[in-house]
């Protein structure tokens, strides 16, 4: 089994994401990464970016590249990306296939936010819960944990 594994119907959706992005390369490529950490583990996101033949993995699936780190590729053991419907819209699916890589990789984000460096809490909306502080790990680092919409 190939270590990154894209279904056909999500190639669909990230072609019709580029085409619809302005200022697009030919050198572009999809890169997937972690974006930060919740309480159920990992945040991936998906950008442009240009492939570092040093760091990355990059997978062509029918002319479209898709770039990872190379180590994180390895740490997680393989990624599959879905793309799932809902309702009137959808979203992009991506699963480690190692359940165990947030302990090998990141030594967790347990309780008291062991591995998020000393987040300094919301920052953004005044207790609002939200991650204004790119720390990613997931905690209500003020206490709020409101569900107001703070205009954001």
């Amino acid at each position: 089994m190939e270590m990154l594994n894209i279904s056909p119907e999500s190639v669909i959706h990230l072609r019709e994401l580029i085409k619809n992005t302005e200022n697009v390369s030919p050198d572009h490529a999809i890169r997937l990464y972690i974006s930060g950490f919740g309480h159920f583990g990992p945040e991936w996101s998906l950008s442009l970016d240009v492939y570092e033949p040093e760091l990355d993995e990059c997978c062509d699936f029918d002319g479209m590249r898709v770039i990872i780190e190379r180590e994180l590729l390895q740490a997680v053991g393989g990624i599959d990306v879905q793309y799932e419907s809902e309702g009137d819209g959808g979203g992009f699916l991506i699963t480690a296939r190692d359940p165990e890589f947030q302990a090998l990789y990141f030594g967790g984000c347990g309780g008291g936010c062991g591995g998020c460096g000393g987040c300094g809490g919301c920052g953004g909306c005044g207790g609002c819960g939200h991650d204004h502080d790119g720390c990613g790990c997931g905690h209500d680092h003020d206490g709020c944990g409101c569900s107001h919409d703070h205009g954001e």
